[in-house]
């Protein structure tokens, strides 16, 4: 399920140990060219013999300039521990969720492959980096083996929880920020995506990667439902004294449309209200 977060491997470069030395051996290496031209200009070789002598003389000559210049491999490693890596993790209800001809959620696959006890990928990747471990739904909350994931959240703010993380992370050398998430955002409604002010839309050198590891199968293979936004305000009808407004997102395959049910603490259905979709979105306002 992680195989790709393995430690990249880096091509080594090639640098010279005395620079300063190139003049010197430029000099040389015109001197060579002259004597070699003057030496076997008259030399009784003909044909291939002369210029298979030239060439051996030749690569003599380069050896000798590169023993001067000390050529020396250069292996580039991050300093162990040096940077951060955090590992934001969902914990909302939509994780909780199982989903048809599966026998677990979708959220305990990788929550058991994070409090696995044999050698894990995190182990992999805290060999070379330092660990940040967050879970997050409404808010992010450090968690130190993740067993809090319950998948009780009754929000998903995943791109506020990515902000969150750069946030605290902005005086500190962070590497990347690796999401485990159904990628079902309920704050996607507070960023324009198309601004600078998006969370996941700096793409200047100097920005932190952001690595999202979709959990549960691709859309619409199973069917979800998100709500985006709900707002309640008071009105002065006696026998409707509240409006709710919600906003519902669909994904998968749901026909027509849902219904909105509004419900109380005792769990009487107060009103139910059909929710048309259109292009998967879809708005209802219902009054109790």
């Amino acid at each position: 399920m992680f195989e790709f977060l393995q430690r990249p491997e880096i091509l080594a470069s090639f640098a010279f140990a005395n620079q300063d030395w190139w003049v010197l051996v430029a000099i040389l290496g015109i001197v060579a060219l002259a004597l070699l031209w003057l030496g076997y200009r008259k030399s009784p070789l003909r044909g291939p013999l002369r210029w298979l002598a030239m060439s051996l003389k030749l690569i003599g000559f380069v050896l000798l300039a590169m023993a001067l210049l000390e050529p020396v491999a250069l292996d580039e490693q991050p300093k162990q521990n040096a940077n951060d890596i955090v590992i934001l993790a969902d914990n909302s209800q939509g994780l909780g969720v199982t989903p048809p001809g599966t026998e677990g959620t979708l959220g305990e696959s990788f929550r058991d492959d994070l409090q696995s006890t044999e050698r894990s990928w995190l182990e992999t990747i805290g060999d070379t980096f330092r660990l940040r471990t967050f879970v997050f739904d409404g808010g992010v909350r450090r968690t130190a083996d993740y067993s809090d994931l319950d998948f009780s959240g009754s929000r998903s703010n995943l791109l506020g929880a990515i902000e969150d993380i750069k946030t605290r992370f902005e005086s500190r050398p962070l590497a990347a920020i690796v999401v485990l998430s159904d990628g079902n955002a309920t704050d996607r409604d507070r960023f324009d995506l198309n601004s600078d002010s998006d969370p996941e839309g700096d793409r200047s050198e100097s920005a932190v990667p952001v690595f999202a590891i979709q959990v549960g199968q691709e859309p619409p293979a199973t069917p979800d439902l998100a709500l985006r936004s709900v707002n309640t305000e008071t009105t002065s009808f006696e026998d409707a004294p509240v409006q709710i407004t919600a906003q519902v997102h669909a994904s998968g395959e749901w026909g027509e449309g849902v219904e909105l049910v509004v419900t109380n603490e005792a769990g009487k259905e107060l009103v139910t209200e059909p929710v048309p979709l259109v292009d998967d979105e879809g708005v209802a306002t219902v009054r109790t």
